[in-house]
């Protein structure tokens, strides 16, 4: 019973902190400020509550109704929780492609090298001056 809930409030909290997270990165990177660090993997923090709630439903359901009920119930949702992760991970690409479109039309540079902090392959920094590069 403890387990359960703690599984519960463990999975509301990384829930929360993902989307809290999602929603700090979308408005850092909507602000357009004249130094951008965009990371390709950042999208994934909308697509973590996805599987997230999957397991929230199952430990809410065991919680309050048997493993067994709570399991049926799983079986039958767990085909639109995979679709709507495939659906989710393919936005994110989308949204990928289309925010370094949009930095690069709105005159937006890249720099060369790893941003600090980031390792290799994981962020770009965009810049409106290549001057800006050093910072």
């Amino acid at each position: 019973m403890i387990r359960k809930i703690f599984s519960i409030l463990l999975a509301l909290l990384m829930i929360a902190s993902s989307l809290y997270l999602g929603n700090l990165l979308l408005s850092e990177y909507l602000a357009f400020e004249p130094v951008i660090v965009f990371s390709w993997f950042s999208p994934a923090t909308f697509i973590a509550p996805i599987p997230i709630s999957f397991a929230l439903i199952y430990h809410t359901g065991s919680l309050f109704y048997t493993e067994e009920v709570a399991t049926r119930f799983c079986a039958k949702i767990i085909r639109y929780f995979m679709y709507a992760t495939i659906i989710a991970c393919m936005v994110s690409v989308m949204l990928v492609y289309f925010y370094t479109q949009l930095l690069e039309d709105k005159g937006y540079k890249p720099c060369p090298g790893v941003p600090s902090g980031y390792m290799p392959m994981m962020g770009t920094k965009y810049v409106t001056s290549l001057s800006l590069c050093k910072t």
